[in-house]
């Protein structure tokens, strides 16, 4: 079988197939042949740059699916749809995998989901801004129970053996299989000019983010010596002076080095590895300064509730 489609002279025809390697089809664990796609998925679409459209349909299918049992895994279905967005390609993915997979109580299950978001969108909303934690809408607990009663197990299963049949598999060995996957962004003669527009919209996206420069202007003004934050990696809710409330975030500099900084609604501060302990505290009104100089406009007081 042939890896790629015809080339032309405009360019290399869809990825027809998903690549795996041998020793994920041949494993007997569950969840190694998911976990084979899911990396073909993350390494066509996120660097070769290949169109979801460009690839097999049931590759995605495969890959949303997993997502969906990984989600609910770790944080419960509150945690699953927070963190999806709930985008409808997602849902249709879900759906048409679920379906190929032929588990009908997982159907029954999504279906169930996908009739609540319709039917009680102020609690589907409840529980996707609750994202797991806290207290969310009895629907989800119960989902949660449901999922948690065998199914997860059973779907697992499922999806690694509709994997298996399908006729778009194509499984290399190992060594090979490295081969190809390192190959692959030099097959797609469209991967460096949709690199470089992603590259633009990702800069734009962080460029307009208040919090994000928010995080820049505590690496210009808080450490001794200034640093440029590229972006934030990660936020929790935080106690602050006099039992304020806000955020400790986990930022990176464009140098690769890692920060953690503390907003709240009267400061901020950030400190760098390296430079613990020597952060000075920067009033809230010269951080929101910068942010309405870089955006156009103030962090949002929805922000900090």
């Amino acid at each position: 079988m042939a890896v790629f489609g015809k080339r032309t002279a405009e360019k290399v025809a869809s990825l027809p197939v998903i690549i795996v390697p041998q020793s994920a089809y041949d494993s007997e664990k569950e969840y190694s042949l998911p976990a084979a796609v899911v990396d073909f998925v993350n390494h066509a679409v996120g660097t070769a740059r290949f169109l979801r459209e460009e690839i097999p349909l049931q590759a995605m299918q495969a890959f949303h699916v997993d997502y969906y049992i990984a989600q609910v895994n770790n944080g419960g279905h509150s945690q699953y749809v927070g963190n999806s967005g709930w985008h409808q390609y997602q849902i249709d993915d879900i759906r048409a995998g679920l379906a190929a997979i032929g588990i009908e109580d997982a159907i029954e299950l999504y279906e169930d989901l996908c009739a609540f978001a319709d039917s009680h969108p102020e609690e589907f909303r409840a529980g996707m801004e609750a994202r797991g934690f806290g207290t969310f809408p009895e629907f989800f607990e119960k989902a949660d129970k449901l999922f948690f009663a065998g199914l997860n197990d059973r779907l697992m299963k499922g999806n690694s053996d509709w994997i298996r049949s399908l006729d778009c598999l194509h499984v290399l060995e190992d060594g090979q299989y490295r081969k190809v996957m390192t190959e692959l962004p030099g097959r797609n003669p469209e991967a460096a000019q949709r690199s470089a527009e992603a590259a633009a919209r990702s800069k734009a996206r962080l460029d307009s983010d208040p919090i994000v420069q928010a995080c820049r202007s505590l690496g210009a003004l808080s450490p001794p010596v200034p640093v440029h934050v590229e972006r934030w990696l990660n936020m929790i809710h935080a106690e602050g002076p006099s039992r304020e409330r806000g955020f400790n975030i986990t930022v990176e500099t464009d140098g690769g080095d890692i920060g953690t900084l503390w907003l709240f609604p009267t400061f901020g501060a950030l400190t760098v590895r390296g430079q613990e302990g020597k952060s000075n505290r920067v009033p809230i009104d010269m951080i929101q300064e910068w942010v309405k100089r870089a955006t156009g406009d103030y962090i949002p007081k929805e922000f900090w509730r």
